[in-house]
């Protein structure tokens, strides 16, 4: 049987934050086993969207990044177990945060193939 598995990005007012929640975007279309799930759902107590972290198989986090917001508010819901891929775009990639809503196009979409192909080992 196929595992599930929850994505998550944020969008922050960053060049990172931007490219995280649309690579979790671009992932959920990608992938008919991977979702996108509210983080808000965990602090708003928010069944049903809060339970399906703990019910798919795993969680990959797209931190924007060394903050690391995600990840942390993962673990604070004792959901630090369940992640299987965790990147850090900054350092993972090494892509300068700069304020603002832009980011560059083709570094984006080498970021998503990485990604992508990495997740392929997981199905």
């Amino acid at each position: 049987m196929k595992k599930n598995y929850t994505v998550v990005g944020f969008i922050g007012r960053s060049n990172v934050g931007q490219m995280s929640a649309r690579l979790a975007i671009e992932l959920d279309k990608m992938f008919s086993n991977v979702n996108i799930r509210c983080l808000p759902a965990l602090s708003g107590d928010a069944s049903p969207a809060k339970d399906k972290f703990f019910e798919d198989d795993g969680i990959i986090v797209i931190d924007g990044c060394k903050l690391r917001c995600i990840s942390k508010t993962l673990k604070n819901y004792g959901l630090g177990d369940k992640i299987v891929r965790h990147y850090v775009l900054d350092e993972d990639f090494q892509i300068e945060k700069t304020p603002g809503l832009n980011y560059d196009e083709d570094v984006f979409n080498k970021v998503l193939e990485k990604i992508a192909n990495d997740l392929r080992k997981l199905e």
